[in-house]
């Protein structure tokens, strides 16, 4: 288990894959599940963010997010 979760993060921690999810946003579904049922404002936590695809953009669009 250790090789797997070792080789895991060395992949999502090149330079090139954190930009890229740096950069990504949510996912049309994501928008529109975050529009349908979390009222602006509320506090959101974004359990194993990353480099922050999901944080950057709630944050954004008003959520208080708190990102582990």
């Amino acid at each position: 288990m250790d090789t797997l979760k070792q080789r895991v993060k060395k992949g999502y921690s090149r330079p090139w894959v954190v930009r890229k999810y740096a950069t990504m946003g949510l996912w049309p579904s994501e928008e529109a599940l975050c529009g349908q049922f979390w009222p602006g404002g509320i506090r959101v936590l974004d359990v194993g963010c990353g480099a922050g695809r999901t944080t950057a953009p709630l944050s954004i669009r008003g959520y208080r997010v708190t990102a582990l």
